[in-house]
């Protein structure tokens, strides 16, 4: 079973838009603010059920193209985002973008750690962008994720990755019950844990899901999360919830 494969029995599972996920998406752009999104084309890289191209488009964005490759996952997309005349959904390998000198502003949350060829997919959203364009890129820090890295990783490449993900899916409760109750009864502190259990507890079963469900998982230093986007101008990088990198750079405007 393939990555997009597995992630697209998540989004046909887990299509609801849950309120909470506009802030959470405003953390992931870092310094990127709706403001900037208005009046500008975008490309969604890997949209899942398309909740961050929702927001994109609730925010004024003139055009979007928002694209995945496994067909639940685009029609659990297309029903989310059919009533925006201005959002196209199209299936696509993030390999293969048929988009040259394009858009404004391109970005994918959540993609690129789960690749093979991450580089290859990067080089393929630099080319969608127009010259002077906007890339963003949101990935796994492996800075904040130490004992993460330590003791769940290895069961996710292991074991969890290797189950079929309806059975993944069920076994997740097992962990989610009791980390809901901790975050609500013990209160832990720090920015995530605050804005976790502002969630409700279907999200939070989707983020542990989420983080067991694929086969490869990338981590990132700071300076490989700023490799990825070796060659645009400006380049920044942002550290998102102690435990994650937004890194943002501009296409030149000439070669």
């Amino acid at each position: 079973m393939t990555v997009e494969q597995r992630f697209g029995y998540e989004w046909e599972t887990y299509r609801e838009l849950d309120p909470y996920y506009e802030a959470q998406f405003q953390q992931w752009l870092g310094p990127i603010t709706p403001d900037f999104i208005r009046g500008r084309t975008v490309l969604d890289a890997g949209a899942g059920m398309g909740r961050n191209s929702y927001w994109c488009a609730k925010w004024g964005a003139a055009g979007i193209v928002a694209f995945d490759n496994d067909d639940r996952t685009i029609a659990a997309a297309r029903s989310l985002l059919g009533g925006f005349p201005q959002v196209r959904v199209e299936k696509h390998s993030i390999y293969e973008i048929p988009y040259e000198n394009q858009f404004d502003f391109v970005f994918s949350v959540g993609v690129i750690q789960f690749l093979d060829n991450p580089e290859r997919a990067v080089a393929n959203l630099v080319r969608a962008l127009k010259p002077g364009g906007t890339l963003l890129l949101w990935v796994y820090a492996r800075e904040g994720n130490e004992r993460f890295l330590r003791l769940v990783d290895p069961v996710r490449k292991h074991f969890s990755s290797k189950l079929s993900p309806p059975v993944l899916d069920w076994l997740t409760y097992l962990v989610s019950v009791p980390f809901y109750g901790f975050l609500k009864i013990f209160r832990p502190r720090g920015a995530y844990f605050r804005q976790l259990r502002a969630f409700r507890f279907r999200h939070v079963h989707l983020i542990i899901f989420d983080h067991l469900l694929p086969p490869i998982a990338r981590y990132y230093t700071r300076e490989e999360a700023l490799a990825l986007i070796r060659g645009l101008e400006n380049p920044s990088c942002h550290f998102v919830n102690r435990n994650s990198w937004t890194v943002v750079g501009q296409k030149p405007v000439r070669p």
